[in-house]
C-alpha cells in the first residue's frame, strides 16, 4: 500500500483528463443513477470511476519496476489498448456467458490472461520507446507486420456475430504471440 498508493492518488487525478470520448459518455451515463440518487457529483464522478481504475496497479506496478512516472505509464497503457481495441476484448470476455464452474475460471483465466499480456506489452514498448515522444507509435510502427496481422484478426472478429470462448481465447493468445514475436 505505502509503494503503489501515492501512484493510485496521482493516476485517480488524471484519469478523467485522459479519456476518450467514449469513455466520457460512459462516465457521464454511469453517473447519472447516484446523482438522481441524491449523491454530491463530485461524489458520484469517483465512485462511476471506480471500474476505470480497475488497471490502475497495473499501471502503478510497472511505473514502480521501471522508475516511471504512472502518467507516462498511463498514457502508454491505454495507447495500447485504443490502439489494439483491447478495451473490446476485455468487454468480450467479460461479457461470455457462465454456465457454471469450468466457464466461470475459463473466462477468469482469459481475463487474467488478456491482463498480463497487456502489462506485457506496455513494458516492451516501455523497454524500447521509453524516451519517445510518441512510444507507442514508434513501437507499432517498428513492428509494423506482427501488428497489423493482430489488428487485422481483431477486425475480423469484431465482425463476427457473437463472441465464444474458443474465438477470444485465440484472440487473448494472439497476442502472446505479438508478445513473444516483438521481442
Amino acid at each position: 500500500i505505502q509503494r503503489l498508493a501515492p501512484g493510485i492518488k496521482v493516476l485517480a487525478r488524471g484519469m478523467e483528463k485522459s479519456l476518450c470520448a467514449e469513455d466520457r459518455v460512459q462516465l457521464e451515463t454511469a453517473m447519472q443513477p447516484y446523482v438522481e440518487s441524491g449523491f454530491p457529483e463530485e461524489l458520484a464522478r469517483r465512485t462511476a470511476m471506480l471500474p476505470m481504475l480497475f488497471p490502475a496497479l497495473d499501471v502503478v506496478e510497472t511505473a514502480a519496476q521501471r522508475n516511471t512516472p504512472p502518467e507516462r505509464v498511463s498514457r502508454i497503457y491505454f495507447g495500447l489498448g485504443e490502439a489494439l481495441e483491447l478495451r473490446w476484448l476485455r468487454s468480450e470476455v467479460e461479457g461470455l456467458k457462465v454456465e457454471g464452474q469450468w466457464h466461470a475460471h475459463a473466462r477468469g483465466n482469459l481475463r487474467a490472461e488478456l491482463l498480463n499480456h497487456h502489462k506485457e506489452l506496455v513494458d516492451r514498448v516501455l523497454r524500447s520507446f521509453s524516451k519517445a515522444k510518441d512510444p507507442v507509435g514508434n513501437w507499432m510502427d517498428s513492428h509494423d507486420s506482427e501488428v497489423s496481422r493482430v489488428k487485422d484478426m481483431l477486425r475480423d472478429m469484431r465482425d463476427l456475430p457473437s463472441m465464444d470462448y474458443a474465438t477470444l481465447a485465440v484472440a487473448v493468445q494472439s497476442l502472446g504471440q505479438l508478445i513473444d514475436n516483438t521481442q
